[in-house]
């Protein structure tokens, strides 16, 4: 192998700015940890003030009336050459009397062009997933007439996503109105919508305890004990929420519409009548994201298939041998299954 065309104090010096940088990196963490540990323990100091704050209630699992629906979506996707290409899918789950799924619907995305413009494509293909996510719920709350539907995710438009190119602004604002309006026909046919965040990284509630910098789902851990919730809380984004700690110490956030907050205290039961003993999650949650998910390899299995058709397109002289190199792999990429 062919040495790197440096002097060795050069290479020496590289390598003392390394483990020098290093060693930066270690006392700065080690001291930001510091103050994390002397915040929680200020919070444990108020462990009483702030429990009643929370005012606690035991879950009390019950099933829902008739059938009930959960939903998720999952994307990844490939960089090329000219572009990204997405893949993304999403389902909704039925189910009755038992913890498995009575029906399954499922949709893909299937895109007209490859995105040439988007500095950080995976976040316009999110916005696509949470599209497609909403449009097969309105499709099950057709077919299925459920008393409660279990989002996957939250139920408020995801602002910090709200900058792009033109089709990227185009999907935010179908992705939007996609969700707006699922939740305004469950509102006015009486179906409750629950969106259950797995990876809740809100500081709404700590900040209304003064709990520090720390996240809410943090401060719950600490706080509430296992297979309880918090009390009903308004967000300022239009939603009520609580705070779920499953029996395995896996803390979530519930929300609910704010016009449903009434139903919002015996669905939280609902939503939670079958939790999976390793996650601590609901049932209808881990089968609807089973069936969304998109792995990088099937990403790359599309890529493959597009590939494949350029390829016979280019021997049969359809195609001028250059549409090859537009479709190979930008660089760090890989196309094997």
């Amino acid at each position: 192998m062919a040495q790197l065309p440096l002097d060795n104090w050069v290479q020496k010096d590289l390598s003392k700015s390394y483990v020098g940088s290093l060693a930066a990196l270690s006392s700065s963490c080690t001291e930001a940890f510091r103050r994390l540990v002397e915040e929680l323990a200020e919070l444990k100091a108020r462990g009483g003030e702030l429990l009643a704050e929370l005012d606690p209630k035991p879950l009390q699992p019950r099933r829902p009336r008739g059938v009930f629906c959960s939903s998720d979506a999952g994307y990844s996707g490939v960089e090329l050459v000219s572009g990204y290409l997405p893949l993304v899918s999403a389902v909704a789950c039925v189910f009755a009397s038992r913890p498995s799924p009575v029906d399954i619907l499922s949709a893909c995305y299937s895109p007209s062009e490859v995105w040439s413009s988007e500095d950080t494509p995976s976040d316009r293909a999110s916005l696509v997933a949470l599209r497609l996510q909403a449009e097969v719920s309105a499709s099950a709350l057709e077919k299925w007439r459920p008393s409660l539907l279990v989002w996957d995710g939250s139920l408020t438009p995801p602002t910090w996503l709200k900058r792009g190119s033109e089709g990227y602004m185009r999907d935010y604002r179908s992705a939007s109105e996609a969700l707006l309006s699922l939740i305004d026909t469950c509102v006015s046919r009486g179906v409750v919508v629950a969106g259950v965040v797995k990876r809740a990284r809100s500081s709404e509630l700590a900040r209304q305890l003064n709990g520090g910098k720390l996240r809410d789902a943090a401060l719950c851990a600490m706080l509430l004990p296992r297979s309880y919730r918090t009390r009903l809380l308004k967000s300022s984004r239009g939603v009520v929420y609580c705070y779920v700690k499953a029996a395995t110490g896996r803390v979530v956030r519930v929300e609910f519409p704010g016009e449903q907050e009434a139903e919002a205290e015996q669905a939280v039961d609902e939503v939670f009548c079958w939790s999976s003993p390793a996650s601590g999650l609901p049932v209808p949650v881990e089968v609807a994201d089973h069936y969304a998910k998109v792995s990088p390899k099937s990403a790359r299995a599309a890529a493959l298939s597009l590939l494949t058709r350029v390829m016979k397109r280019v021997s049969s002289g359809e195609l001028p041998a250059e549409a090859l190199a537009a479709l190979a792999p930008l660089y760090g990429e890989k196309l094997e299954v």
